[in-house]
């Protein structure tokens, strides 16, 4: 009777390992398609994209190095990557996304790996399920700037820290930790605040287990780290944080100081990145604020429970962004923290597996019962957002197609007055289609004095018609600028043709 309940059990088990693989692999596939998915949709590059694009095709590879045109900011190991993909491949938009989607489809991988060894494979699916179907992530994996590699990074520096810290570590583990960290730093800036975790853990670990041989790899280690980050910040970083403009356009993206001076900016903020609000202030977006605030919160301590070692790991990289940001160093948008994303979720899922154990104490079908309403209020938006995107991608401002019409029908004398936030994306595509500069008018951009918008149109003046081409509308500005222009040309003529994409 005893071997046959054995026997069951050890089927049983078997088989709900069976099952929790291939569901891991099932998420990793829906992740897959839903980023491929995306990259085929070849939408045009957007006014960010297109400032980057310019910086890559046009510049010879030293001069990446320095600052940017169009205050733009990236790695120099991103650039020069999509340099030389540009130089093999040429300057179309797919390839110009193809290193950020190779990033992306890596992640997944690596997420299943992280996600798998910190949380066990079942809660872990949880972890992994959020990162696959995360919108933000989809998108952002072909998208020309550095944040899909970002998120790479900050995985990779995780999962090889993790083989550092197991008992059986070897220094191949410490050499391979030590490389990445170099690399790292010079593909993604975020990775200083992931190396800033992954020291400490180390650190903390260090002092439990001691070991004069462990203490001198990671001497070595963090001699290196600190060498190059120094390197980094006196070629780069220096003049990137110092930049007055970039300073005043980030302004509302750094933590307000004092820290509680403003503290429904945290919630707006991680809500964006998790992507369960775009910010807005409302009764859902303020419960569903409190909710995963909630959840980071029980996550947090579960870990911290668990250990310092694992809890620097994952929470002072948080810390040191936020720290960064006070000091207006580091802005804490969407996009400059999606490193952070799969270290949010890792949170959101240790808090399910810590409410999951405190019930069951109490009554394991509560227990059930309740981690399974969280996971499924976890899943609602992701999965929705990952149908949608299926069959309407997102396009941003896809003027390929604005681009084409006006080929078309345009006829000898016309003019094309540019409107000044679509400019990146019209000279980047222009040699594509044709447009010479004879009959382009590049619009002022005049946010404070809108009038001059009116004057700057005259320009246009001998002109039978003109064709006004407009992307990145200000409508937040003094006045809906598109708005603006329309209705002034209004007064001045007539609407011969009209056309509007994505």
């Amino acid at each position: 009777m005893k071997k046959s309940i054995t026997g069951r059990e050890m089927i049983s088990s078997q088989m709900r390992d069976q099952v929790l693989k291939y569901a891991s692999l099932s998420i990793i596939l829906a992740g897959v398609v839903l980023r491929l998915n995306q990259f085929a949709a070849n939408r045009s590059l957007w006014l960010d994209e297109a400032m980057l694009a310019m910086n890559i095709v046009k510049r010879p590879f030293l001069d990446l190095l320095g600052p940017l045109d169009y205050v733009q900011a990236a790695p120099p190991g991103f650039l020069l990557v999509q340099k030389l993909m540009v130089t093999f491949l040429g300057s179309e938009d797919y390839v110009l996304r193809l290193f950020p989607l190779l990033a992306a489809l890596g992640s997944l991988y690596l997420m299943s790996l992280i996600s798998r060894q910190c949380l066990g494979r079942a809660t872990g699916l949880v972890a992994l399920g959020l990162f696959s179907f995360s919108d933000k992530l989809v998108y952002f994996a072909s998208e020309n700037k550095q944040y899909s590699t970002d998120v790479l990074f900050s995985l990779l520096l995780l999962y090889a820290a993790m083989r550092c810290l197991r008992d059986d570590a070897r220094a191949g583990d410490y050499r391979l930790l030590g490389f990445l960290g170099i690399v790292a730093l010079f593909f993604s800036h975020p990775a200083l605040f992931v190396l800033a975790g992954v020291s400490a853990g180390l650190l903390f670990n260090c002092i439990a287990t001691g070991g004069r041989e462990r203490r001198g790899r990671l001497g070595m280690m963090l001699l290196a780290w600190f060498a190059c980050a120094v390197l980094l910040y006196f070629a780069s970083l220096r003049t990137i944080a110092a930049n007055a403009d970039r300073l005043d356009y980030f302004r509302t993206a750094f933590m307000p100081w004092p820290p509680w001076r403003d503290l429904s900016w945290y919630g707006h903020i991680f809500l964006r990145a998790i992507s369960y609000s775009e910010g807005t202030a409302s009764a859902t977006s303020l419960i569903l604020s409190l909710f995963f605030t909630g959840l980071l919160i029980i996550g947090s301590f579960s870990l911290f429970l668990r250990g310092k070692t694992v809890a620097a790991l994952f929470l002072i990289p948080l810390l040191a962004l936020l720290a960064a940001s006070s000091l207006q160093k580091y802005p804490v948008t969407v996009r400059h923290s999606l490193f952070l994303i799969p270290i949010l979720y890792l949170l959101i899922a240790e808090a399910v597996r810590h409410i999951g154990i405190a019930l069951s104490r109490i009554d394991p079908l509560l227990s059930r019962t309740c981690c399974a309403l969280i996971i499924g209020s976890l899943f609602i938006h992701p999965a929705w957002q990952g149908i949608a995107g299926i069959q309407n991608p997102e396009m941003r401002e896809h003027i390929k197609p604005v681009l084409a019409f006006v080929q078309k029908n345009k006829v000898q004398g016309e003019a094309i007055y540019v409107y000044y936030a679509a400019w990146p994306a019209f000279s980047f595509y222009a040699p594509k289609y044709g447009f010479t500069e004879g009959d382009i008018l590049r619009g002022i951009e005049s946010r404070l004095k809108p009038e001059r918008y009116l004057q700057d149109i005259e320009r246009v003046g001998g002109k039978s018609s003109v064709w006004l081409i407009i992307t990145h509308t200000c409508t937040w500005c003094r006045v809906d600028e598109e708005k603006l222009l329309l209705d002034s040309l209004a007064k001045k003529g007539t609407l011969l043709n009209h056309f509007e994409a994505p």
